[in-house]
């Protein structure tokens, strides 16, 4: 989310990334040689790296299709689509320009993944008011 955004808006538990299947292996290599380990309770497609220090990194595991299209199994078994041109976002974390999902993906996965929390309300109204972004009533904010 902040990614897509250009800053860190809030404070963060975890760093969620999404990395393809044939680069995993290279993923953990690196963040095992800085001291992260796998915590329990994870899946093949979705797991958690932490170190000694708390830091985490939300790994979430896709294979790409034919199409270009990301593939991610759901804990229900379910397949859920990136298509191609969700996954060609671009966005910085500091000074660095990274891929991510674009906005209008983040407004699907927030719609479609799960219940909204507060937060992701938050990041969703930051998403309309910076980049336009059209919002579903299920994801505004309550008008007060």
């Amino acid at each position: 989310m902040d990614a897509v955004l250009g800053e860190q808006t809030r404070s963060h538990d975890d760093l969620d990334i999404i990395v393809v299947a044939s680069d995993l292996a290279t993923l953990r290599q690196a963040l095992e040689s800085r001291g992260y380990q796998e915590q329990p309770e994870g899946r093949d497609s979705n797991f958690v790296l932490a170190n000694s220090s708390g830091l985490k990194v939300d790994v979430h595991v896709i294979r790409i299709n034919d199409e270009g299209d990301g593939l991610y199994q759901m804990e229900d078994g379910s397949i859920w689509v990136f298509s191609a041109q969700s996954l060609s976002g671009r966005g910085r974390v500091l000074d660095h320009e990274v891929r991510c999902l674009t906005a209008e993906e983040q407004v699907r996965c927030h719609n479609e993944g799960y219940e909204p929390r507060e937060r992701d309300l938050a990041d969703m109204a930051l998403l309309e008011a910076r980049l336009g972004v059209k919002l579903p009533a299920r994801l505004q904010r309550p008008k007060t």
